[in-house]
């Protein structure tokens, strides 16, 4: 019922506006007279038909706003005609009644548009006065975009603090974050030397995650902290949350002579911390994911690199495979078939020196070579008998001195694998650059279903930072790495070397 009676009166308002312009344009004999009380009846009509439509209904009260800003600027305009007369002290003239008509309309036009241009000039000095793009709305708008973009999150509360300094006329504001234990002091505006404490305690801040705005009464009961920093200063904190996570506290502090923090001051600083809360969330959310999108995106190019080593590797692998069998098991085998041929054609085996001991020694070297290429290309007895078994094979056709502590079980093919030629490369290093040193290999299970292989030596060591990775080390970590494992150096000058694999491989069954 109210909103038909408010769009009744303006449609009252509207139709005496039109009706008052209607009655200067009969003035000047341009209208006939029954215009003016037909724009009254038409507005009372409009207001009338209005009042039955349920979106009029619901903009009746901006409705009537707006009627009665255009009827109370038309009225204010109506007075210069009057002062005019007034001043004149008789009735215009036929001639100087147009004239006088023509600047009645122009002052009911003023009138219409008026209501809208004291809206957009009230908008304009209240920016101008808070600073423009440096309200707290705007900075907390393009918060996560500029931090996005590389803008240091604290520059971005730092303006965040002068923003609201200006809105609340503080003589100080504060800001505290933290990653949801206890808050450190990350900006104070003006920036003099902060007084301790610069660190809240997490009981402090799980008093403040459960409160809203408080004031200097809640802050001497539960974080006195707060108020000793100036004892003397009116005092607002404002917990910026997400969820039940504290991201950062807005603490603004008034000198004991200004004006008093007011309610309508108190939930708007609510409502900036409430934005500060979701600004800070998404901007950890926005950081993770490009956190992780950046190991994503190395992960790949690693992943691609290995997979064009692992290519590389392999060819290499075979030629080199296809060269040892050319040079040598290949060359016994001929050797052999050739004297196999002058055997037959010599028909005799006499003397110490005869040709069978010559085509004997040919096929054991042969068997030989053929036995070393295959230990290189898999053994028989890590198929067969595991990694605990195999390698004290391995460090025996090293020819170093070695302690082994195993674990004699059993694990995945592609892991053993993985570990036994691990440790081939790792004794190879040994060799090449600590000859003659003692080396001790340990293949553990760890807490966590993880098999932990070490190969370490006494040797003279060396600085990881100062020599950089060789062919060796990449193999290794390629091989490791395509079973889902990692392996990690440890070395010093005069401190031995140790190279450790970690393969995950669950808990023991």
């Amino acid at each position: 019922m109210r909103s038909r009676i408010a769009l009744l009166l303006a449609g009252a308002l509207w139709g005496a506006v039109a009706g008052g312009g209607a009655v200067v344009l009969r003035w000047a004999e341009w209208l006939p007279a029954l215009v003016a009380p037909l724009c009254l009846a038409i507005g009372v009509g409009a207001g009338l038909v209005a009042g039955f439509v349920p979106l009029a209904r619901r903009h009746a009260h901006a409705a009537l706003t707006a009627a009665a800003w255009v009827a109370a600027i038309g009225a204010a305009a109506a007075l210069g005609p009057v002062v005019a007369l007034l001043v004149l002290g008789r009735l215009p003239e036929a001639r100087e009644s147009r004239v006088g008509a023509a600047v009645g309309v122009g002052m009911l036009a003023v009138a219409a548009v008026a209501p809208v241009l004291l809206r957009s000039a009230r908008r304009a000095a209240g920016r101008l006065a808070r600073g423009g793009r440096h309200t707290t709305d705007a900075v907390l708008d393009r918060f996560v975009t500029q931090a996005s973009a590389g803008v240091a999150v604290e520059h971005l509360l730092r303006e965040l603090a002068v923003a609201v300094r200006r809105r609340w006329r503080a003589s100080e504001v504060e800001i505290w974050t933290g990653d949801g234990g206890a808050l450190d002091l990350l900006v104070r505006v003006p920036g003099a030397g902060a007084a301790p404490p610069d660190t809240l305690a997490v009981e402090a801040v799980e008093r403040l995650r459960r409160v809203g705005v408080v004031g200097p009464g809640w802050l001497r009961t539960w974080v006195p902290d707060l108020l000793a920093r100036a004892p003397a200063a009116q005092v607002r904190v404002a917990p910026a949350r997400h969820g039940e996570h504290l991201l950062a506290l807005v603490v603004l502090r008034r000198a004991r002579d200004q004006e008093r923090f007011s309610p309508a001051d108190d939930r708007a600083l609510a409502e900036t911390a409430r934005r500060l809360g979701a600004a800070l969330h998404n901007h950890q959310v926005d950081s993770r994911l490009q956190q992780t999108l950046r190991d994503l995106r190395r992960s790949n190019a690693e992943l691609r690199a290995s997979r064009s080593r692992l290519v590389s590797t392999a060819d290499a692998e075979r030629r080199r495979i296809e060269r040892d069998l050319h040079d040598g098991a290949q060359q016994h085998l001929v050797s052999l078939a050739v004297g196999l041929g002058l055997l037959r054609e010599v028909g005799t085996t006499d003397g110490p020196d005869s040709l069978l001991d010559q085509l004997d020694q040919l096929a054991v070297r042969a068997l030989e070579d053929l036995r070393d290429l295959a230990h290189g290309v898999y053994p028989a007895l890590l198929r067969d008998a595991g990694l605990a078994q195999a390698l004290p094979g391995a460090v025996e056709r090293s020819g170093l001195r070695a302690d082994l502590d195993c674990v004699p079980d059993r694990f995945p093919l592609e892991i053993e694998a993985a570990l036994y030629f691990c440790c081939l490369e790792a004794l190879q290093n040994v060799t090449k650059h600590a000859s003659g040193a003692a080396v001790t290999i340990r293949l553990r299970r760890e807490p966590g279903g993880v098999l932990v292989l070490e190969v370490s030596d006494d040797g003279p060591g060396f600085d990881p930072a100062a020599v950089p990775p060789g062919s060796g080390l990449q193999n290794m970590t390629d091989r490791v790495g395509a079973v889902g494992g990692e392996v990690e150096v440890r070395s010093g000058p005069g401190a031995g070397t140790t190279v450790a694999a970690r393969v995950p491989v669950g808990e023991a069954g």
